[in-house]
């Protein structure tokens, strides 16, 4: 078969593949129901699987009016479901996209980048509600908690943000939890890889300058669940610290529902003192976090008014919670610029985008240099490790080394005169005064001379006078 009769049946068939509407890409959660063949209305009896759905407090909700964009697809990666309407990469643990070359963090420019709590993605329009508010910020890259989407899977949505989520395993499971990454279409393009690990926690790889940035994007239990959900939830979570690359630059964000407040003695180099509230435990399980994995909270170093830090309001609108935050690295803590709450976007829910303002520092190494061991003297704010090293310095006689260094020392080196050496000699001084002297004596002659000799007077037309 000729060569371009063989690329043209290849083309008809993806087109006919993409044209069908059983493998059409649309939003998840928002076709045909395949067994009643209605269009669903919302909840409940969507037929997609029930369960909690947050009652929207708005009569009108924005709607998706333009047709979703079609990705290429093949006869592996195809799925039978038409509702899934997602898709599906052939490994479940990252996205086939590899990084670009684009850098998400850039020398000369800022990056912002949030996390928000929306409390539902399950209406329909809210994706697109959704990424019309972050383009108003120009967010590069945005976590959300609450998407309520069951399963995992990648969806690119009609004005070209790409959106990762993982929620509960099963579609029929109950429509609770759920995180998602929303990207936009530059950050798309320094993706690398992302894997979804439960329904509380999804990560994402980018390419950046100089090193390379891994997102984890949580969404915690509530203080008032029981302590076996929160060991758990953090569990995994240091599971994927220790699988994170250890030259990546570590950025965890996502509604911790944890209060840290002012008080930093315990968290120095964890937190800062802006932080508002008094810490409760959850507070207490993040700032752990955090300190064992050398992270600093970016919302409690940063001063602003108790209304730009406030990311939770209650229902009366009478208390305001630091609950969502976003820490970064400790040795990368200047690449972060700024952090607090806005108040300006709506999406119906009870929580403020949390934004950071990013732009990369790097400094250059000077060629030959170096690199000094220095002792892990951070052990020592341990009293059992300070406790036995006192003694081991006892039992090596170390008062003994040191008297005989001393006096060895002085009896041979001597000690270094620290006085500085006058850089004027007295013979200097001696022709400086006798300058002075000559100085003097011109001027008293020239002063008798003037005395002596008396005025002339000059006639008038001499000196220019009518």
């Amino acid at each position: 078969m000729p060569k371009d009769v063989q690329l043209s049946n290849i083309s008809q068939k993806k087109k006919s593949l993409a044209e069908s509407p059983k493998n059409r890409f649309v939003y998840p959660l928002e076709g045909p129901d395949p067994q009643t063949k209605s269009v669903p209305t919302g909840p409940p009896g969507w037929g997609l699987g029930d369960g909690l759905t947050t009652r929207p407090r708005k009569n009108k909700l924005v709607t998706e009016t333009e047709s979703m964009e079609t990705l290429p697809q093949t006869d592996q990666n195809l799925t039978d479901d038409p509702t899934s309407g997602m898709y599906e990469p052939p490994e479940a643990n990252s996205s086939e996209t590899p990084g670009g070359g684009k850098c998400l963090l850039k020398l000369k420019s800022s990056t912002i980048i949030g996390c928000w709590n929306v409390r539902t993605l399950y209406h329909t329009g809210k994706l697109a509600q959704l990424t019309k508010e972050i383009q108003c910020y120009n967010l590069s890259v945005v976590g959300i908690c609450e998407s309520r989407w069951n399963t995992f899977g990648e969806v690119t949505t009609a004005t070209g943000e790409t959106f990762l989520y993982s929620g509960n395993p099963k579609e029929e499971d109950p429509h609770t939890h759920g995180v998602g990454i929303l990207l936009s279409k530059g950050a798309a393009k320094s993706l690398i890889e992302w894997e979804p690990i439960s329904e509380r926690i999804i990560t994402a790889r980018f390419t950046s300058k100089g090193r390379n940035i891994t997102f984890i994007q949580c969404y915690a239990p509530t203080n008032t669940a029981v302590y076996e959900e929160k060991e758990t939830f953090y569990q995994q979570l240091q599971a994927v610290f220790q699988k994170t690359p250890k030259r990546d630059i570590k950025i965890v964000m996502g509604d911790m529902n944890a209060k840290i407040g002012k008080d930093n003695n315990d968290w120095r180099g964890t937190m800062g003192t802006e932080g508002l509230g008094q810490i409760n435990e959850n507070g207490l399980l993040f700032a752990s976090c955090c300190a064992f994995n050398e992270l600093v909270i970016g919302g409690s170093l940063f001063t602003y008014k108790q209304t730009h830090k406030a990311t939770w309001i209650s229902p009366d609108h009478l208390t305001e919670n630091q609950i969502d935050h976003l820490a970064i690295d400790r040795k990368w803590r200047t690449v972060l610029l700024d952090v607090r709450a806005k108040r300006g976007t709506d999406i119906d829910s009870d929580h403020h985008p949390l934004m950071g303002e990013f732009r990369m520092k790097l400094v250059v190494k000077k060629p030959g240099n170096r690199v000094q061991r220095r002792f892990e003297t951070r052990k020592l704010k341990n009293n059992k490790i300070c406790q036995e090293w006192g003694i081991h310095l006892r039992n090596n006689k170390w008062e003994r080394c040191k008297v005989a260094f001393t006096n060895t020392c002085e009896s041979v080196l001597g000690y270094r005169d620290l006085r500085r050496k006058d850089w004027v000699t007295d013979a200097t001084w001696s022709e400086i005064e006798a300058r002075r002297d000559i100085k003097s004596k011109t001027q008293q002659r020239d002063r008798q001379q003037q005395e002596e000799t008396p005025p002339t007077r000059i006639p008038r037309k001499e000196q220019g006078g009518l």
